[in-house]
């Protein structure tokens, strides 16, 4: 296909998408989930929970979001990018307290910047490769950011998956990632990992959507 997604899908892969459908709230099903969320906490090297969202990488983003910022949490995006800027927007549709720190497209952002715009801040949100540029963010050094301000560090790694992504020994509280990319599956599901302290603040966080309510994943 030659892009960086959808890609290219094994056969054995599209053929088992012709298996039969089963009941998805059934033991079948919750033996599959479990098994899937332990290959899944191993491909981000973390032990955080993974929560399925079926929707693209946008979903997933906007899963997170929407369970971790409220009408009155300060956020911090960090764009240089096309994705960075689609990360802006989800979250200025949660709250008007969103500060963006931009750099010109493909080039590094300003860890300066993003510490002294993050005073206050929940949520630190960044994405780790840039998919309009091919540029891959360094979310570990960012990572430090966060913990120095005291805010969550959510990242963008839909199309990142195959770089090594450590989620753990980074420090990172929330990833997003999907299928149609490094994983080789088809689109259609996003996989969004919660650390417990983004769990917590979930938890405690105003809900303004029934389908991507954390509470109902639980």
């Amino acid at each position: 296909i030659m892009l960086p997604g959808p890609v290219e899908v094994d056969p054995e892969v599209l053929l088992a998408s012709a298996a039969p459908v089963f009941n998805h709230r059934g033991p079948k099903f919750f033996d599959l989930y479990k098994m899937l969320r332990t290959k899944l906490q191993r491909l981000m090297y973390t032990n955080a929970d993974v929560y399925f969202v079926t929707g693209s990488g946008t979903a997933g983003n906007e899963f997170a979001a929407g369970n971790l910022v409220g009408p009155k949490d300060k956020v911090v995006v960090c764009a240089n990018g096309y994705f960075g800027e689609r990360l802006y927007d989800t979250y200025s549709a949660l709250t008007k307290q969103v500060v963006p720190v931009r750099s010109p497209w493909g080039h590094e952002l300003d860890l300066n910047q993003i510490e002294n715009a993050a005073t206050d801040a929940s949520v630190i949100a960044i994405v780790f490769n840039e998919t309009s540029t091919g540029m891959i963010n360094d979310v570990q050094k960012v990572a430090k950011v966060a913990k120095n301000v005291g805010a969550l560090l959510v990242v963008d790694n839909v199309s990142g998956v195959g770089n090594e992504f450590r989620m753990d020994e980074w420090g990172i509280d929330v990833t997003v990632t999907a299928s149609q990319k490094g994983i080789a599956a088809p689109p259609g599901v996003s996989f969004v990992y919660f650390s417990r302290g983004a769990k917590e603040r979930a938890e405690m966080t105003e809900k303004n959507s029934v389908y991507f309510s954390f509470n109902l994943f639980e």
